[in-house]
C-alpha cells in the first residue's frame, strides 16, 4: 500500500507542476473564488500547510489563472490567464511581478472551470527561449524568441520579436488516415528538450 501525504486541503487544487529542483509545487486553485496560481514547499513537514498566492493579490482577485509551469531557472512561472493570454511571474516576487508574455491570435485552449485542465504552456527544458502551448484553435503551437528568463521575468516582450509556429498544421497523418477536426491537448517536452510528446 502506497503512502500519500496531502500537501493542501479545503479547496479544489489542480494542475500541479514541480519546480526543476523538486522542492516546490506550483498549482492553480479556486480557494479565493477565482482560479489563482499558488506555490507550496513539497517538503512541508506537517502538511497540509498554507500555500503562497502568487498570481493575484489576495482579496483583490479578478482573473482566472490556470495551469502553471516553470522555466529551468525555477523562478519564472508561465500560466494561462482567462483562457486568452500567456502571463508570467517571478515566484520570489509574487503578484507584483505578473506581466503579459503573449496573446495568441486565437486565444488559448479553454481551461475547465472545474479543474483548470487542458490549458498548460511549458518551457523547453533545454532552451527556455521557447515554449509550447495549445491555442484556442486546439492546435499545438511553438512560441520562440522569448527573452531568456535566466534571472528575471520576461516582461514587455514585443509580439513582433516572437515567432508562433502552428505545429499541428504542419503535422501529417499516416497514409490512409485523416487528422481533420482533431484536437491537441496537454503538451510536454521530453527531458532533454529535444521535442514534444
Amino acid at each position: 500500500e502506497a503512502n500519500t501525504t496531502p500537501l493542501t486541503d479545503g479547496s479544489v487544487d489542480a494542475e500541479p507542476f514541480y519546480s526543476p529542483d523538486g522542492a516546490t509545487v506550483y498549482f492553480s486553485s479556486n480557494r479565493s473564488g477565482f482560479w489563482t496560481i499558488y506555490s507550496i514547499a513539497q517538503s512541508a513537514e506537517e502538511p497540509p500547510t498554507t500555500p503562497t498566492e502568487l498570481s493575484q493579490v489576495s482579496g483583490s482577485e479578478s482573473h482566472d489563472d490556470y495551469a502553471p509551469s516553470v522555466a529551468p531557472n525555477g523562478e519564472t512561472v508561465v500560466f494561462n490567464r482567462d483562457n486568452t493570454s500567456l502571463y508570467t511571474l517571478y515566484a520570489s516576487s509574487g503578484a507584483t511581478s505578473v506581466c503579459l508574455l503573449y496573446t495568441p491570435p486565437k486565444g488559448l485552449a479553454p481551461a475547465s472551470s472545474d479543474n483548470g485542465s487542458d490549458s498548460r504552456a511549458v518551457f523547453d527544458p533545454g532552451d527556455p527561449t521557447k515554449l509550447i502551448y495549445v491555442g484556442g484553435d486546439n492546435h499545438l503551437h511553438l512560441l520562440s524568441g522569448i527573452p531568456d528568463p535566466a534571472g528575471t521575468n520576461p516582461c514587455g516582450v514585443s509580439p513582433s520579436s516572437l515567432t508562433d509556429t502552428d505545429l499541428s498544421a504542419e503535422a501529417t497523418a499516416p497514409a490512409g488516415e485523416s487528422i481533420a477536426g482533431a484536437a491537441d491537448a496537454n503538451p510536454d517536452w521530453n527531458p532533454a528538450g529535444l521535442g514534444t510528446t
